[in-house]
């Protein structure tokens, strides 16, 4: 509930509904939708890429969720969702003792026109995210963005609230080095990305333990 409350700045009315009501409907997610029940096998085969996995904490303790979009090579909408959730609840999984927030570092390096996911499924992702994950995100940071990413951002920032979109921040080539290393250890960062350390190689065997 106290999560709740911050999302809607400590009043009793959250993205337009009351605040009860908006408890309520992420409960009622959650049973229908059962992203908690969601298997490793479930989700192996959209997940075998590599676009998305949890791995690391950053040096305020967030599981970092690692995003690559550039590696995106399905646009089953029930599948990409499950994988997504399947995430977010192993990040929430993650959590260590006194935090309650992951951060997203989202690599856009391979991104094109080709890789962008249908917009109802992003619009989707991101709704959800926000109301039934709430103030669960500390931040997203992207790297290696061009301008298909902005353009989708263009398209998908119109259904985020205010505090998400203060979360989330472009990362140019110039300031990447300095700000990824600033909020993550460089051992708990790709060796992909400026001043990363971790060589870890996706494999669904070791991620999924399958």
């Amino acid at each position: 509930m106290m999560r709740y409350l911050e999302m809607a700045y400590w009043t009793m009315e959250s993205m337009g509904q009351p605040l009860p009501d908006a408890v309520a409907s992420t409960v009622r997610w959650r049973e229908d939708a059962t992203p908690h029940l969601l298997t490793d096998n479930q989700v192996a085969e959209e997940a075998k890429y590599g676009k998305m996995y949890v791995r690391g904490l950053d040096r305020q303790q967030r599981p970092i969720i690692h995003y690559r979009p550039g590696l995106e090579k399905s646009f089953d909408t029930e599948k990409g969702l499950n994988l997504l959730f399947h995430t977010l609840e192993r990040a929430k999984g993650s959590l260590p003792k006194g935090q309650t927030q992951f951060a997203v570092v989202a690599d856009c390096s391979g991104f094109g026109p080709s890789k962008t996911p249908p917009l109802p499924m992003l619009k989707t992702a991101f709704i959800t995210m926000q109301r039934h994950y709430p103030m669960r995100l500390g931040y997203v940071v992207i790297v290696n963005a061009g301008g298909p990413i902005t353009f989708v951002w263009k398209l998908i920032s119109t259904v985020l609230e205010e505090r998400t979109k203060e979360k989330i921040a472009f990362l140019s080539k110039k300031e990447a080095e300095a700000t990824l290393t600033g909020l993550i250890d460089p051992s708990a960062l790709p060796a992909s990305l400026p001043g990363g350390l971790d060589d870890f190689t996706y494999s669904n065997e070791e991620y999924l333990k399958l």
